[in-house]
């Protein structure tokens, strides 16, 4: 290549780098800036888009050329590290872009410092695609610090492009594992617990959704429930096939923003048919020599009610201390253990009682009538002036 074609080339990326301050690509920010050694690298923040220059990095060799393996090395780049903490299981995707098309991506084991990172394979490496962009998913083998390192060719030995800026977003998705506990029976009306918990071992986060599917060949039935304190907690009710059945159990989540998906291993449990509801409640019937309370109590009993308050009335019939009643009444079908109360006789009024009672009816009777007649009078304007109240 010619010196001409050559300073052609350097005066376009002039060009685009001023095309760049103009805000038509992104500028980095001073606090988000690749750094050239793996100990003072920043950190990555997931979600976040962060901004670098290869032109910044540290002029080295050791890193692919287009159509070599990671393995192979050229002479004469530019390294730009940046710091990504991850946790064993993650899934790491990486959404890059950059200025130049000679841009190269590589993240390297947790572990890899400034003084082995020439002779670290690193776990993934890819090249920028025609369009300038490019995405790289992996998995993180281990807890710790990734370097990630982005390099361009140095500005030398003739080559036609220049090291230049880059932009890029990272994702996360956690891994999980699920265990389901190895049990022989479950009610079918009872609670299957599951645990789950992150490749670290802690558990996952309260409010995460997962499933429990409960299968007899082509028959299903599903349950949700949601995480607390790692553990899951399934509020069962089976129908009638799964009874004196063994059915296979199977807890799953399925992949969302923040976690992959996940599910245990099938467990085959017999179900138990659930207990038989209890018998209703069923007032029993009073009959002439049963009217003692406590015979009037065992029956109530054996009737599968409870006995409720105990109410004394008058009456002529039965005689005093026998129970006149029941309420509510007889053959009435309540909820199991329904309380039923006890009317009974306190006999017929005596002379004085009835006498008192007639005396307060009688004196009820005259006020109302007095206070009814006394409205009247004042609507139509006849009650006398004397005995007007305000």
């Amino acid at each position: 290549m010619t010196r001409a074609a050559i300073k052609a080339i350097r005066g376009l990326a002039m060009l685009l780098l001023g095309l760049a301050a103009i805000g038509l690509w992104p500028t980095p920010p001073a606090f988000g800036e690749g750094t050239k050694s793996i100990a003072a690298a920043p950190v990555v923040n997931y979600d976040e888009l962060e901004h670098g220059s290869t032109a910044n990095g540290l002029k080295a060799g050791a890193v692919p050329a287009p159509g070599e393996t990671c393995g192979q090395w050229a002479d004469y780049n530019m390294w730009s590290f940046w710091t990504l903490p991850v946790t064993v299981g993650d899934l790491i995707t990486i959404d890059w872009e950059a200025l130049f098309g000679d841009t190269n991506f590589m993240a390297f084991p947790v572990g890899t410092s400034d003084y082995n990172v020439s002779s670290t394979e690193p776990v993934v490496c890819s090249f920028i695609a025609s369009n300038n962009k490019q995405e790289t998913v992996f998995t993180a083998t281990a807890s710790g610090n990734m370097p990630l390192m982005f390099s361009g060719p140095a500005e030398c030995c003739g080559h036609p492009t220049p090291p230049g800026p880059y932009a890029f977003t990272a994702y996360v998705k956690h891994a999980m594992s699920i265990n389901a506990p190895r049990v022989e029976k479950l009610s079918a009306t009872g609670t299957f617990t599951a645990t789950a918990s992150l490749e670290t071992g802690s558990p996952v986060p309260d409010g995460l959704m997962f499933t429990l599917a409960a299968s007899l060949g082509r028959t299903h039935a599903t349950f949700t429930a949601t995480s607390t304190d790692g553990a899951i907690s399934f509020h069962l009710d089976l129908p009638a096939w799964s009874y004196g059945k063994k059915v296979a159990l199977l807890v799953t989540h399925a992949e969302d923003a923040a976690f992959l998906a996940a599910e245990s291993q099938v467990q085959h449990i017999m179900v138990d048919a659930p207990p038989p509801s209890p018998p209703p409640c069923v007032v029993p019937k009073l009959k002439g020599h049963l009217r003692r309370i406590a015979t009037v109590k065992r029956l109530i009993r054996e009737a599968h009610c409870a006995v409720g308050t105990v109410k004394h009335v008058h009456r002529h019939q039965p005689r005093r201390g026998l129970v006149a009643g029941l309420d509510p009444h007889p053959g009435s079908h309540l909820a199991n253990n329904a309380p039923v109360a006890i009317i009974v006789s306190s006999g017929p009024l005596r002379r004085h009682q009835r006498r008192h009672i007639q005396h307060r009816h009688a004196r009820l009777d005259h006020n109302a009538g007095t206070a009814m007649r006394r409205t009247t009078q004042e609507h139509s304007g006849t009650l006398p002036r004397s005995e007007y109240r305000p």
